[in-house]
């Protein structure tokens, strides 16, 4: 079943910052161990400051263990409810920070309620929207548009070597907003759809993957674990 895993730590290289919990949900185990565990193993000499790591059913999503987290991670929990939704929205007008990994109708709608929800500080360049019947979302390819600063800067020259043999399927369309700032945008696929949004306000962070991590093979890239830890930074 879905759920959302409480962690002592974001899923990155170094501790978070005064070793508080980021929280992370995925739809089904075999995705968790198949992605997660990827970016979350840790050294020896960094387990000490960090606890065990924690799942909470998505339907019951427990305010007190949510609440201290510097970072909630959204990877496909499922359509939520609207008291979770009210959750998340308020951790964004708080300042946390949110990673979602979307790819279905239940994510559009996720997002849709959850930017709702959290009032004008987030404004996305882009809607995201489930494709329409019949669209081919097979075999996708990847650019990044933004090469010389945000996440993908970290890669330098080796980026198109990286990117290339990256493939991708079962990803959402996206609708350009009027008004919204195209810079947000880091990376596309092939068509024009947004692949990576980045957008915040003066108080919080949101990005967005638009991506189905079991239907790609990113978590299999060398690049993976560092772009994941460039997002969760």
């Amino acid at each position: 079943s879905s759920g959302f895993r409480a962690a002592p730590s974001c899923p990155r290289t170094t501790p978070s910052r005064e070793g508080r919990p980021c929280v992370t949900s995925s739809h089904g185990t075999s995705r968790a161990r198949g992605t997660w565990p990827r970016v979350t193993r840790e050294r020896p000499a960094e387990s000490a400051s960090r606890k065990r790591i924690t799942r909470l059913d998505t339907e019951n999503l427990d305010r007190q263990v949510v609440a201290p987290a510097d970072l909630v991670i959204l990877d496909h929990p499922g359509r939520l409810s609207g008291e979770s939704v009210g959750l998340l929205a308020s951790l964004l007008k708080r300042g946390k920070g949110m990673l979602v990994f979307a790819s279905d109708n239940a994510d559009a709608v996720n997002l849709k309620l959850l930017l709702e929800s959290a009032g004008a500080g987030i404004k996305l360049p882009v809607e995201f929207q489930p494709p329409s019947p019949g669209q081919d979302r097979r075999n996708l390819l990847l650019t990044a548009k933004r090469r010389e600063s945000g996440p993908f800067s970290v890669f330098g020259d080796n980026l198109t070597a990286l990117v290339s043999p990256l493939r991708f399927s079962g990803a959402l369309t996206s609708k350009k907003i009027t008004g919204g700032l195209e810079d947000d945008v880091m990376a596309t696929y092939a068509d024009g759809t947004a692949f990576l949004v980045v957008a915040g306000s003066e108080e919080s962070s949101l990005a967005i993957v638009n991506a189905d991590l079991e239907h790609s093979n990113l978590p299999a890239s060398p690049m993976f674990v560092p772009l994941m830890g460039e997002l969760t930074r």
